[in-house]
């Protein structure tokens, strides 16, 4: 059984070079870049994606020319809240 509070004793073995890494590095605990966003701007993003491929396409590119700098995709609606895509609930 696991004990339900940490001690010293739990980190005995426990190294932040090997656990954390250096900031860029994986496991990125540290961040996903060396100086996070000192050094670069973060990405902007909206959400977008419902619709038809063409639909999706137009307001992609219109996002882009907005001054966005990166796309987050929805990719089918039933799958990203949940359901089987075989699911009643996932139909049409």
């Amino acid at each position: 059984m696991a004990s339900r509070t940490a001690t010293p004793d739990d980190l005995r073995n426990w190294t932040p070079e090997h656990a954390l890494g250096a900031p860029g590095d994986f496991p990125f605990t540290r961040g996903l870049y060396p100086t996070m966003y000192r050094g670069r701007r973060w990405t902007m993003r909206q959400y977008a994606g419902f619709g038809s491929a063409a639909e999706s396409n137009r307001r992609y590119r219109y996002l882009l020319d907005q001054g966005g700098s990166g796309l987050s995709v929805a990719f089918d609606l039933p799958t990203q809240i949940g359901y089987d895509s075989d699911h009643a609930l996932a139909r049409g």
